[in-house]
């Protein structure tokens, strides 16, 4: 007997500074919208929720995958300049040549969502 494993469904690569992240979406995560692998630089979103859910979920994820691969220590910093690095960091991210098609994604959508 031969078990055919499905292939992942990943749609996009985005890259964070110098990491190319995956973003696979995945049938269920239990409670969660996302979740972001800082290990296997992947990014799982599931696809029980509505495409606009998912581009907003995969934003959130790609600043948790920013803030790790810049070892950003939020703590110690002030509200505002968390909002600094943050917004910085979402801004390279998106404007990323590299990003192109992830970007359009976030903000236009798609039909495959």
């Amino acid at each position: 007997m031969v078990i055919v494993m499905p292939k992942p469904d990943i749609r996009f690569h985005v890259w964070v500074g110098a990491f190319q992240y995956s973003i696979q979406f995945v049938a269920d995560l239990k409670k969660r919208y996302g979740e972001a692998d800082k290990d296997k630089l992947l990014i799982r979103i599931t696809k029980k929720c509505a495409e606009p859910i998912q581009r907003s979920t995969a934003l959130h994820e790609i600043i948790h995958a920013y803030i790790h691969a810049h070892n950003h220590d939020l703590k110690e910093v002030t509200k505002e300049e968390k909002f600094v690095r943050i917004a910085e960091g979402l801004f390279h991210i998106l404007a990323d040549p590299r990003n192109t098609e992830f970007t359009q994604w976030v903000i236009h959508g798609t039909s495959e969502g």
